[in-house]
This record gives C-alpha cells, structure tokens and sequence, in this order.
C-alpha cells in the first residue's frame, strides 16, 4: 500500500494517513452476586469515554517530513481538547488519552508511524485557553523581527538592476497597502497613515537593512491604523498570495542570480509578516457564527503550511511560526466555545420580551432576563424590540446557564 492509499485524517488541521483504528464504546454494568444465594443482580452505571486507538503516520519529502514530523508531535504534546477528523467517524473533539508512541526507521525515513489514543469529551465542559490575543500580537511583532532580520543582510542592490528591482518591489508593495487607507475611519490616523505610506514609497533606501527596517514600520503601523480586527484580518489575508505570480527569473547571470534571490526574499517578507499580522488580528474578531470563524482558521492553517514548507525559512523562524500557530489554534478553541452557542430563529411579529418566555422561560424583573435581552440586543443590533420578524441571532438554552 502507498502512502497516498493511506486512509486522510487531520488533528486541529495537521493532516495524517492512517491504516487502522480501535473503537472502544458501549455500557457500564457492574454485576453483584451474593454469598449463600442463586440471585445475581446487575447494576448500570453509565456510559464510559469514547476512546479510539489509532495507528497513523505522517510522511514528506526531505525537509518536508521533518516539519510535518515536527508538527504533529507538537499538537499531540500539547495539553488541550483538539479536533480530530477521523477518516471514518467524522468530526470529533478530543484529549491525547496516555502516552503516544512515534516509531522511525532509517530504512523508511519519511514516514514516522505514531500510535496514539483520543478520548472523546465535551467541549462545554472544557477549560478555556490561557492564551491570549495580546501574546499572539507580541509573537508576531516577535516573527516579524526575525523576517527583517534575514531579509536585510541577504537583500542585495550592488547593481544598477538589482536597485531598480528593489525600486518596483516597494512600488508594488506600496500600491497593496494603500487598500488599508479604506479601513482606516479615524481621519487624524487615516492621515498619518498615508503620510507614511508615501514616506515608504518615496523614501531613500541604500541597503536592504534599511529596507527591512521600513517595512517593519510600516506593517506595524497598518496593523495599529486599520479600525476593527475583521478589517485588519482581511486586509492582511489579502497579501499572502504577493510575488506569487512573478515570472520565474533564469539564474545565467551574477547579476541575475541576485535578482532571483531577492525575487524570492520579496515574497518571503511579504507573505510571513501578511500571515502572523492577520492571525494576531484573527484572535481578536468577534465572530457571530462557528462558519465565520471555522473559515477564518482554514485560510489561516493554509497559509501556514505555505509558509512553513518553504525552503527559505529558517529553523529559527520555523520554530517560532509553528508557536504562534499552536497559540492561534489553542485560543480559537476558545472563541469556538461562544460561538457554538450562537443560532439563528425565524421570528414573525414577536416581541423580544415575548420570546426571551417562550424560550428560556424567564420573565421581566430577573438578573437572567436583562442579560438574556441585553444580549440578544447587541448580537443583532436591534434598535426596536417590540413585533420583531424575521432572523434573529440568539444564545442558546446550554450558552445560556
């Protein structure tokens, strides 16, 4: 069987094979016999965990296997519920139930078989992350860091064609920031924004530490100016596709060969900082349905495996790029938490008053009633609450307790 006939699976958005895998479900019964007597009785208590023991395995090529390797063990190794798509159950939220046993042969470097047993539990019941936005930002700026940090000693202008290379990279990138100016609703930072937009465009450069250095400002700054975080998550987003379409350039030349190598510097820098920017922006929206923020994480997790699959990156960046992206998937189960409890009702001629009764059987004048209709309130931005129709957004009765 080849690797690719392996059966797919994913554990909070790391991908595995997997050839088998061991249910272990059904009741509880205790049964009590007595001494001197023929009766046995028998006694139900309850249902145990779902468990499931499975044999998975994660595989690459070269470097590749190492950060996929990598990966996976550092999701397993951490102690929190995590989603678990199982080839043949679906989608389940689970712990790391024991020990897990990872198995490499030289003979078949590239595969890492692991073994390893999830226990399903409830997520309601679950501790809240600890992580929070506030260090997902300090990371990225961290990350960020680390980017200038290769790019300006490695960004070479010592020719006439290199600078003008140089000269349209900013140009570009210049033109893909000023989209922010239409997030911005503040006009003394819209102001300032734009002032230093064109201070970026316009401005002298004469190596490509002063480069670096720019960019870092003007990430920075972007993220600060842009209003809300759903604005700012987009607007980065937006940038993790830059440089992709540039024609390959043929390496025949000195010259050239510093042209293709900063080529691929231009998109490194954009694309990273685009992505640790837009996750520290992600943790921060106040997502309204589980969709919003299961979309959110796909585009996320995408451009993460983009980037740490890249040849370029460093074992230094790789590492603090793949914590940041534990932090961001350990806190979106948080989010995940509230916005789970979020449905939609089609409502005609109600009133909120009315329907806070008919569905949580509470009335005016308690604790629990004003926090049920302020909510209801400020999820749907209702301005009149009397003969309400059509969808309304409401908490439900378990998110409600």
């Amino acid at each position: 069987m080849s690797q690719e006939d392996l059966l797919k699976g994913s554990i909070d958005g790391i991908p595995f094979n997997f050839t088998e895998s061991a249910v272990t479900d059904g009741g509880s019964t205790i049964v009590h016999s007595y001494v001197n007597s023929d009766n046995v009785d028998q006694e139900e208590v309850g249902k145990p965990p779902r468990s499931f023991n499975m044999n998975i395995y994660v595989h690459g090529v070269g470097r590749e296997y190492y950060r996929n390797r990598d990966s996976m063990e550092a999701i397993l190794s951490r102690g929190a519920g995590k989603d678990l798509v199982h080839p043949t159950q679906g989608k389940l939220y689970v712990v790391v139930d024991g020990p897990y046993t990872l198995n490499e042969s030289i003979a078949e470097i590239g595969i890492a078989p692991i073994s390893v047993k999830f226990t399903v539990i409830d997520r309601v019941g679950f501790v809240r992350s600890k992580v929070t936005p506030q260090k997902v930002f300090n990371q990225a700026e961290f990350i960020a860091t680390l980017n200038s940090a290769k790019f300006g000693p490695e960004y070479g202008i010592s020719t006439l064609s290199a600078m003008q290379q140089a000269q349209k990279f900013v140009k570009d990138l210049a033109a893909g920031f000023k989209k922010a100016e239409g997030l911005i609703n503040d006009p003394t930072k819209l102001g300032e924004f734009t002032s230093q937009l064109l201070g970026f465009e316009k401005g002298n450069f004469t190596s490509g530490v002063d480069l670096a250095r720019d960019i870092f400002d003007l990430y920075g700054a972007t993220y600060g100016f842009i209003t809300t975080a759903k604005s700012r998550f987009d607007f980065f987003a937006g940038l993790f596709g830059f440089g992709d379409d540039a024609p390959t350039i043929p390496q025949t030349t000195r010259t050239r060969v510093e042209q293709a190598n900063n080529q691929v510097l231009q998109a490194m820098i954009t694309q990273s900082n685009a992505l640790v920017y837009a996750t520290a922006a992600s943790v921060e929206i106040e997502y309204q349905t589980e969709d919003e923020l299961n979309n959110t994480n796909i585009v996320i997790q995408a451009q993460f495996q983009k980037i740490l699959n890249d040849d370029i990156t460093t074992s230094e960046q790789y590492t603090e790029l793949q914590s940041i992206r534990v932090n961001f998937t350990e806190i979106t189960k948080s989010l995940a938490l509230d916005v789970s409890r979020i449905i939609e009702i089609e409502v005609f001629n109600t009133g909120l008053s009315t329907l806070i009764y008919q569905y949580y059987g509470m009335t005016e004048g308690t604790e629990e009633f004003e926090l049920i209709y302020s909510l209801i309130i400020s999820l749907n931005g209702l301005e009149e609450t009397g003969g309400i129709t059509g969808t309304l957004k409401i908490i439900t009765q378990q998110g409600a307790l």
